[in-house]
């Protein structure tokens, strides 16, 4: 290293600003993951970083004594470490990038960086560095091992802790005892939602959905061709003696239960309650209910706007926005079901990943879609995580799969509650 001062002057200001703007980038990290990150590991991981920082500050100031006459006897293994701090970082920005499928504005320090710190390392192998160093061996172990710690610190936020600490969530509907008055029957619908897990969720999106089909009791048996017709129908309950008429369903009520935005803290419930008013003469012979909600984990992800406040509808959507109609995949191309919008950017968990990966958006769409054949549920629910203006295409399987792991995204459906109608009004009656 004592060959340094008759380097160029050119190559000394390369190698000295290339340390500095180790130590920005450091400490850019650090501080932000310090007061934002969204988990304990996450303010520990900028700890990590503001050390490292620190670290590579040292090696400026054995980069500046090595610029003496007659240096310090280490400091030379002091700038390696920082040279090596610095492409180890880098590189791992350089992963999270690529595994995030985008690239930001925060690309310019690994695209700069890596290339640096290879160039850096190549000079003070020339200079020796490794021979003058007293334990070289030591020191190797020493690098390798500061590696490992801190993958396995951005392993355990990112993989053990979700892996340990589940989202779950349970919902379910049921209904009260109705009333009857005037020829018509009030039915209770309640609806409950509880987080069951050690983790806080936020609400995406809620739906819940009450339906009457008309259907008459017939003694003959239906026979083999009507029973695969049910089956063509997507009709998966199949009835020996009951004929499902034309309308088959109806649907009687639908709409969210839950804020659309709000947290759910651990152990918490949300409980709504619902009254569908029904005709005593309503030619239906079940009432069916049930309910599905969108959570995301608060651990990976923050939203960034109120998206209760975010509603859009696709019939009053002006052709100026950015997002004039829903994608075909959400609302069929075909019959371009009406639909209702909710979308708020999101924040990744830390610094290290919102940095390294483009701005994605939240996007919840609850479609309005008419019951068709047989089925007792119409209304249905589509979430997606994709960077901005990327909604158009369907997410694949693989996609939804990395929305669940990466953001807890993920829909969990309540059983259905079924009740026959005569006996719902007998019931009524009968508590008269």
């Amino acid at each position: 290293m004592t060959q340094v001062p008759q380097a160029q002057g050119l190559a000394r200001t390369l190698f000295g600003a290339g340390l500095i703007a180790t130590v920005v980038e450091l400490a850019w990290y650090g501080s932000d993951d310090i007061t934002h990150a969204l988990t304990y590991a996450g303010r520990i991981s900028g700890f990590v970083c503001l050390a490292a920082a620190l670290a590579v500050i040292a090696a400026f100031g054995a980069f500046l004594d090595c610029l003496r006459h007659r240096p310090a006897r280490y400091s030379g293994g002091v700038v390696l470490a920082g040279v090596l701090i610095s492409l180890f970082f880098n590189l791992l920005l350089l992963a999270l990038q690529i595994d995030g499928g985008g690239y930001t504005h925060f690309l310019l320090f690994w695209a700069l960086l890596i290339p640096w710190s290879c160039w850096a390392l190549w000079r003070l192998h020339r200079l020796g560095v490794w021979g003058s160093l007293p334990h070289p061996r030591g020191f190797a172990a020493g690098v390798v091992v500061s590696v490992v710690v801190a993958f396995g610190s951005f392993s355990y936020n990112h993989v053990y802790q979700p892996y340990k600490f589940p989202a779950l969530v349970s919902t379910a509907v049921e209904f009260r005892p109705a009333t009857v008055a005037d020829g018509v029957l009030s039915l209770p619908v309640v609806l409950r939602t509880r987080n069951r897990g050690q983790v806080a969720l936020y609400v995406a999106g809620s739906l819940f959905q009450v339906n009457g089909r008309h259907g008459d009791t017939r003694k003959e048996p239906r026979t083999a061709d009507e029973l695969r017709g049910d089956v063509e129908e997507e009709q998966w309950d199949l009835l020996r003696h009951t004929e499902v008429g034309a309308p088959a369903v109806d649907v009687l009520a639908q709409g969210r239960y839950i804020l659309s935005g709000r947290l759910l803290q651990p152990g918490e419930e949300s409980l709504s309650q619902k009254v569908v008013q029904i005709p005593l003469d309503a030619p239906y012979d079940v009432i069916a209910a049930n309910a599905v909600v969108v959570t995301l984990r608060a651990d990976r992800a923050t939203l960034l706007t109120d998206l209760h406040r975010s509603t859009e509808t696709s019939w009053t959507v002006p052709e100026w926005k950015k997002h004039p109609r829903d994608p075909d995949w959400v609302a069929s191309h075909r019959f371009r079901w009406p639909s209702v919008q909710y979308r708020s950017p999101v924040a990744h968990s830390n610094a290290l990943l919102e940095h390294s990966r483009p701005t994605r958006e939240l996007t919840v769409w609850w479609v309005l879609k008419p019951p068709t054949g047989e089925s007792l549920w119409a209304p249905y629910l589509e979430y997606l995580i994709a960077p901005e203006g990327e909604d158009r295409a369907p997410p694949s399987p693989a996609a939804r799969r990395r929305m669940t792991e990466r953001y807890g995204l993920s829909a969990t459906p309540s059983g259905a509650f079924i009740a026959p109608l005569a006996a719902l009004v007998q019931q009524a009656r009968a508590a008269d």
